[in-house]
């Protein structure tokens, strides 16, 4: 987009300098027609000004300079992610993702086509090599996120902890409906009865992170998928 090169130059040392050239000497010349023709001077320094070709040149490279340094700080900003991800993976993940670092450059040095890839600025199709290896490390660092949730979760023997929390939860209900039949009440069943809603909760939290582990095994499916058709996109 264009810059506003009128409001450019309201804000520019080339506006302070206009308006002592102008206005300012007609106020040192202390007389109503000095201060008119200051006056007039300066609204055609504000109106022409902001058009001539030099102006317009000086205003472009610093708006340039400015872009340049909002995206050199984007890039900035990203290689600190990147790198902080890469980081926290594995060996053997950091292996897979250098694997392909190294495929890329070579794709970069001559494009599938011969011609050479030399700016991911203008180059379509280094944009799209930054764009996988940006995703496949989101999908090794997701992968081991789960599996590690998965190695925490299953270490706990979840599976037999339902199973007997159910036997045990099945006996609890029997044993409190025979002293429900009880005459006079059993003074003890309410006690009975707050051990039964505890055990309980204590199944339904269990059956909880037992359905979160089996969909974390769809899910760590799911990336393995993914990894292998990105994996497809590269020339062998």
């Amino acid at each position: 987009m264009e810059p506003n090169y009128r409001k450019e130059f309201t804000r520019s040392k080339y506006h302070l300098f206009g308006a002592l050239a102008t206005i300012g000497v007609g106020l040192l010349l202390g007389n109503l027609l000095g201060i008119i023709l200051g006056v007039v001077a300066y609204v055609g320094v504000w109106l022409f000004f902001p058009d001539l070709p030099f102006f317009k040149k000086i205003v472009d490279a610093e708006q340039l300079a400015i872009q340049k340094g909002l995206d050199q700080d984007q890039i900035n900003a990203f290689n600190s992610k990147r790198n902080r991800i890469l980081g926290s993976l594995n060996k053997l993940n950091q292996t897979k993702y250098w694997g392909l670092v190294d495929v890329c450059k070579e794709i970069e040095r001559s494009g599938s086509d011969g011609s050479v890839i030399n700016d991911s600025t203008t180059d379509p199709r280094l944009r799209k090599l930054d764009e996988l290896m940006w995703t496949y490390l989101r999908l090794l660092n997701t992968e081991e996120a789960l599996q590690r949730f998965l190695a925490d979760e299953q270490s706990e023997n979840l599976p037999d902890q339902v199973a007997t929390g159910r036997e045990e939860l099945g006996g609890l209900k029997e044993g409190l409906d025979k002293m429900r039949l009880t005459i006079p009440p059993d003074p003890q069943i309410s006690i009975r009865e707050r051990f039964f809603n505890s055990r309980a909760e204590r199944l339904s939290a269990l059956e909880k992170r037992l359905e979160r582990i089996d969909t974390a095994k769809g899910n760590l499916s799911l990336i393995t998928a993914e990894q292998e058709r990105l994996l497809e996109q590269f020339p062998s």
